[in-house]
């Protein structure tokens, strides 16, 4: 007896799960058990799916037995005991979507408190913060901006092109060599063999584990891939599609961040500053010029 793991869907099975991945109320994990459901239908073996959504093989196997028993509909968190948690009408999320878009052009950012008083006092909604910012974090909604992110620094009409590949991205269907074919040309595109070539210059030496084993390391190149995405996307780290980069969201954010501290990125502008000057390809037409001074203490020693 095999002891492959294999799934295959109806096309009202597909559509189902396609539905259910489409909702915006949809928790980790639930979106998780689907995913995993989505690529086991595509042929991928429960290790590989394990390591594309970075999780462990019981999860993917625990996922598909759960839809084995019940369907699509057993994939999402089964409701918690106790009193239901309000949530905000449609007339209420809407005024609250239409208060952030205008605070949003205004340069006004808002916190949770914030907001909970602003729903009381204009829409009458008596909610606890923890709850707002769960619905708020499930809507999409951005009410502030974090250290971390990028999504300043993004033009519009860049975000309109990525976001449109974007949904590319979730839509398209590929066998399992087709998946990898498809990773590498779209990780060469954003990260050409000349930009690579520099980065390797820069960028720190893996951490080893003094203990070994371990799960695999995602390559530089990829997360690089994935983080220039999120840059000039302007999408969030959580919407960044794994399946397209190798990648996750928290494993790019983390590999940011870890980059960031050792002034990866200051060091690759410098060095692409260098190599253009080298090539008399610098616009000096526009420039500008910082000192600082200072007291020379002990005779100038």
């Amino acid at each position: 007896m095999s002891n492959i793991l294999r799934i295959e869907l109806t096309d009202d099975q597909r559509r189902g799960l396609h539905e259910l991945l489409a909702r915006r109320d949809l928790t980790r994990y639930s979106r998780q058990r689907a995913e995993c459901i989505r690529l086991l239908d595509r042929g991928k073996t429960a290790p590989e799916v394990a390591d594309l959504l970075e999780c462990n093989v019981v999860t993917v196997r625990a996922a598909a037995h759960r839809f084995e028993d019940g369907g699509v509909e057993a994939l999402p968190d089964a409701p918690r005991p106790g009193r239901p948690a309000k949530v905000l009408g449609g007339a209420d999320r809407a005024a609250l979507a239409d208060l952030l878009d205008r605070s949003a052009a205004a340069g006004v950012t808002w916190t949770v408190p914030a907001l909970r008083e602003w729903l009381r006092e204009q829409r009458g909604v008596e909610i606890s913060a923890d709850w707002l910012w769960e619905l708020l974090r499930r809507d999409g909604f951005r009410w502030k901006r974090t250290r971390d992110s990028l999504r300043h620094n993004a033009g519009p009409v860049l975000q309109q092109s990525a976001k449109a590949e974007l949904e590319d991205l979730e839509v398209i269907s590929f066998g399992w060599f087709g998946t990898l074919s498809f990773m590498v040309g779209i990780v060469e595109r954003l990260v050409p063999d000349e930009l690579w070539a520099m980065f390797q210059r820069v960028v720190p030496e893996a951490p080893s584990r003094p203990q070994g084993g371990g799960r695999r390391r995602h390559g530089d190149r990829e997360v690089l891939a994935a983080i220039v995405f999120v840059a000039t996307s302007g999408c969030t780290w959580q919407q960044l599609p794994a399946a397209s980069f190798g990648p996750s969201g928290a494993t790019a954010h983390r590999r940011f961040s870890e980059w960031s501290k050792a002034r990866v990125w200051a060091k690759l502008h410098r060095l692409v500053l260098d190599e253009l000057g080298a090539r008399g390809e610098l616009d000096w037409t526009r420039c500008a010029i910082d000192s600082v001074n200072m007291r020379a203490m002990k005779k100038g020693t």
